[in-house]
């Protein structure tokens, strides 16, 4: 419970140098051992400026092909973006589900750029917020980011109703798992893909089952279950089985659903930060 801990030990002798990341906050006695940067929230201009940087280098790929950027007027949107983006972090305890703090965070918000670039105007469609900032009680989500699209867009709250009651939950994760990079894509090389990992929170114990009936999921995917036998509970055999499956399913382009197994989650979070690319060889 104090991972930090393994850190005393690592400060001591013998004097190796080392860079350590961290979200969690360090005490005085790690402090005054080391050289601590810290990264503090971006304000709404930094974030208009990375995301102006991000449209930029996109615009200079789809030359290299012969195209153009489908949003127009996606430069002059982006500020909007970002005090969107800026109120939601900002706004106390409207976005915490299950209290959990700093629920949403920049990935968010680049993958809502990502989403930008490649999709309409946000006059047209508000899908790319309902996909990005999705997660909390239906009802919270069309009332708190309601607020701000009525405060931020200068849209009528009968026409922020309108638009986002569109995007049911069922709807955008479906829209995210159609989503997929073809072979054929120009910008094969860049991670411009605008679906995400996605993950379902559901009081439902079967939430999955509603997913299939619904046609959103296939029989043919793949499912892993937490096991409930006795000896798995206490052996790393059954977690080295999943973890292997979803390498599989990875090298095969098999959709895989993992269904309580938090056992291995903190297993996957660095293949979950990964850049993928697809090599001539045909390997990812």
């Amino acid at each position: 419970h104090s991972p930090l801990k393994i850190l005393h030990q690592l400060l001591e002798d013998p004097k190796i140098s080392f860079v350590g990341i961290s979200n969690w906050p360090l005490d005085a006695a790690k402090m005054n051992r080391v050289i601590m940067h810290q990264i503090p929230p971006m304000t709404t201009e930094e974030l208009t400026k990375t995301a102006l940087k991000m449209m930029e280098h996109y615009q200079e790929n789809l030359k290299l092909c012969g195209e153009e950027l489908k949003n127009e007027w996606l430069k002059s949107e982006i500020e909007n973006i970002a005090k969107v983006y800026d109120q939601v972090i900002r706004t106390p305890n409207a976005f915490e589900p299950m209290k959990k703090k700093n629920f949403f965070g920049a990935r968010d918000f680049y993958s809502l750029v990502r989403y930008q670039l490649q999709s309409p105007s946000y006059n047209l469609s508000l899908e790319g917020f309902m996909r990005n900032f999705g997660g909390i009680p239906r009802e919270d989500l069309l009332r708190n980011l309601g607020d701000i699209f009525y405060n931020v867009l200068a849209f009528s709250k009968e026409e922020v109703y309108k638009k986002m009651s569109k995007f049911t939950p069922m709807y955008c994760v479906q829209r995210n798992l159609l989503d997929t990079r073809t072979n054929n894509s120009k910008l094969l090389g860049d991670n411009y893909i605008v679906s995400r990992h996605c993950m379902v929170i559901s009081e439902l114990e079967h939430s999955w089952q509603v997913l299939l009936e619904n046609g959103i999921l296939k029989y043919d995917d793949v499912f892993l279950f937490k096991s409930e036998f006795a000896h798995d509970q206490t052996s790393s055999i059954s977690d080295y089985e999943h973890l292997n499956k979803v390498i599989n399913c990875m090298d095969t382009g098999k959709r895989v659903i993992l269904y309580n197994l938090d056992s291995i989650y903190e297993s996957l979070y660095d293949m979950l930060n990964q850049r993928y690319q697809k090599k001539p060889s045909g390997k990812n």
